[in-house]
């Protein structure tokens, strides 16, 4: 039998029309072609000058999936299946199928990470060293082994435990989102030798309030609330502390912080606008 020949296309021309013949049979056969994309990987090469091998960036195409990306191992092993992190490039499974790459990228993609916030390699070491994500992991690989026989996963965690996962979920967006904790105090000062108290509280969903207090050190049920308001933005009601602080009158503070941010950001109530139609 005569060995058939590796295909090998040099002309643009005929690599188009290459791809174009394997665009339309991935349409027939049902495949995700619409999902090719190209990524850029960091990697190693062969210097045959200093016969090392030297980091360099990859392109590689590959099949996006939501936050994640699956390719080949080039140029080590393009048999197998790599699912990589598509914002930063870095590796996270290497599986035999291609069905196991897709089931493990939805699993990912709806498990509680906020992985499509991750832009930077910081980003991701902080997520990644989590001993929830690494725990995470394991599980979400083990549950396909378990499928692909046929086996039935019994989970014995109780409603508190899930909780305690719903917990550091949230505490891992937060960490991404550089908010702080339900709250958390993030300003307290007093003026009038300590009669007037002003704090800011966040909220935990990026928001905080700003409380004006009077008495504040007699404790919860002797101490007198002014004034309150609640802000979107912890800086916001970061900024209108600033300005109570600077002497200037709580209701005046108030509408002064909220009316410098829309004129700072007036595009935004505009784009808003047009989401919501």
């Amino acid at each position: 039998m005569k060995r058939r020949e590796i295909l090998s296309i040099d002309d643009a021309e005929q690599l188009q029309h290459l791809l174009l013949l394997c665009r339309r049979l991935m349409k027939d056969v049902g495949f995700p072609w619409w999902r090719m994309e190209l990524q850029k990987l960091s990697g190693k090469q062969h210097n045959p000058e200093t016969r090392e091998m030297e980091p360099c960036i990859i392109t590689v195409p590959g099949v996006r999936f939501g936050s994640f990306i699956v390719h080949g191992d080039w140029p080590a092993c393009p048999e197998i299946f790599v699912i990589s992190h598509f914002a930063t490039g870095r590796r996270m499974e290497l599986v035999g199928t291609f069905e196991e790459a897709a089931w493990l990228c939805g699993a990912l993609e709806y498990c509680g990470v906020p992985w499509d916030t991750i832009t930077t390699h910081e980003g991701w070491e902080a997520i990644r060293r989590q001993p929830y994500v690494e725990a995470l992991m394991l599980r979400v690989g083990r549950a396909f082994s378990d499928a692909t026989r046929g086996l039935v996963q019994h989970t014995e965690r109780t409603p508190l435990q899930r909780l305690a996962d719903l917990v550091t979920q949230a505490d891992l967006l937060r960490s991404q989102l550089e908010i702080h904790q339900p709250n958390e105090i993030l300003r307290e000062e007093s003026i009038d030798d300590g009669d007037t108290m002003f704090v800011v509280t966040a909220d935990g969903l990026g928001g905080a309030d700003v409380e004006v207090f009077d008495d504040y050190h007699a404790g919860k049920n002797n101490r007198q609330r002014l004034a309150h308001r609640h802000f979107e933005t912890e800086a916001l009601a970061i900024a209108t502390f600033v300005l109570l602080m600077a002497g200037v009158g709580y209701e005046t503070a108030f509408d002064r912080a909220l009316r410098e941010a829309a004129q700072a950001s007036p595009e935004e109530p505009a784009q808003q606008a047009e989401e919501q139609s």
